[in-house]
């Protein structure tokens, strides 16, 4: 908020010099009227892309945790099916592999044991694994595919459950992934623009509000009401990088 803040402050400081017409006319291009009336448009604009930036990260990253939410009880689903199709005790033991993976859950210290011909009895603790990170989850969620796709029992009627659809939803979270990441990159750049429009550049609106008061205590003098009036104007300076 403290950005905000010092574009409203700039705002009335603007408004201040505005008031006093033709009184106030400095000698340097960056101070005069018109030069102020359009730092603070810029610097409005940029505190306003980078709230639009924010706001298309959070819509993002919500799409993307919905979707991920979703891929779980997918692949919850993927088991059951993959159980009823009688496949071979190590191709469940692999699929299991990838959809903990997925979950982000770790096997108990034991290794999986056959109860029947065509089931393996695995325990699941809620424990979090190295590499759950959603980059890692579609890389798991493509070898479950690879997995099915090389097992001529998996031949599921439940069209969401069908292989060449699992390879879509693989897409769509590829998708989702990049978009977050443009999303990212996006609200990077339009902090970095605001942080050297109000801060950092030799012009920004901190050193030009600081000037301005200088020029307004040269012209009206260091006790009159126009000095006393710019003082009022509180301005932050965000520790930026």
């Amino acid at each position: 908020m403290s950005n905000l803040k010092n574009v409203e402050a700039f705002g009335k400081l603007v408004g201040i010099c505005t008031g006093y017409g033709g009184s106030y006319n400095p000698g340097k291009p960056n101070l005069r009227m018109e030069s102020l009336t359009e730092l603070l448009a810029n610097s409005r604009e940029a505190v306003r892309q980078v709230s639009t930036a924010k706001t298309e990260l959070e819509n993002a990253t919500n799409k993307r945790e919905v979707a991920y939410i979703n891929l779980k009880k997918l692949v919850s689903r993927i088991v059951f099916e993959l159980r009823s199709s009688q496949v071979l005790p190590q191709t469940l033991a692999d699929a299991y592999v990838a959809v903990r993976k997925i979950r982000g859950q770790v096997l108990k210290d034991r290794a999986p044991v056959a109860s029947t011909a065509n089931e393996v009895a695995v325990e699941v603790t809620r424990k979090r694994t190295y590499g759950s990170d959603y980059s890692s989850v579609v890389y798991h969620f493509q070898k479950l595919i690879q997995t099915l796709a090389a097992e001529p029992r998996y031949q599921p009627g439940i069209t969401d459950l069908q292989v060449p659809s699992l390879q879509t939803t693989l897409s769509e979270l590829r998708a989702i992934n990049a978009a977050v990441l443009n999303a990212v990159v996006a609200w990077g750049k339009a902090r970095r623009d605001r942080n050297e429009l109000l801060y950092t550049n030799e012009n920004s609106l901190i050193a030009i509000a600081r000037a301005v008061r200088q020029q307004v205590r040269a012209t009206f003098g260091h006790n009159s009401e126009a000095t006393r009036a710019t003082y009022q104007i509180r301005f932050t300076k965000p520790n930026v990088r």
